[in-house]
């Protein structure tokens, strides 16, 4: 059930990540009634909230879910890599990105975290 759920979360983090940029957008339209600029800030404010029960969900479920910090060194216990990048501010072998929660339950890695790889010359 819980690796059947992942995409959906997924889906939820992808809305959450493209939320900021689609509401400024949205409410740099000019000439927008005040009626119109609350509508886009609830539509846009539900992935927040739907973001909220989810992770409330997994709380209870026993569901842990894992990201990790860009910077820190590609752990491939807990990580798999979906691609290399080059970062002159970052050592070979340190997560460049996050692309992807992981998720683990009663301890056991269901899903790694999806990250990218820096790769230097």
């Amino acid at each position: 059930l819980a690796k059947a759920l992942l995409p959906a979360i997924d889906g939820v983090d992808s809305g959450l990540a493209g939320e900021t940029t689609a509401r400024t957008q949205w409410l740099a339209v000019e000439g927008q009634s005040a009626e119109k600029q609350s509508l886009i800030e609830r539509c846009f404010s539900s992935y927040a909230r739907l973001n909220e029960r989810v992770d409330r969900f997994l709380g209870e479920a026993g569901l842990e879910a894992h990201t990790v910090v860009p910077g820190i060194s590609f752990d491939p216990e807990t990580m798999e890599p979906i691609g290399t990048v080059e970062s002159p501010d970052l050592p070979n072998d340190a997560v460049a990105s996050v692309a992807r929660r992981g998720f683990a339950l009663a301890g056991e890695t269901l899903r790694p975290v999806a990250v990218e790889v820096v790769r230097n010359g």
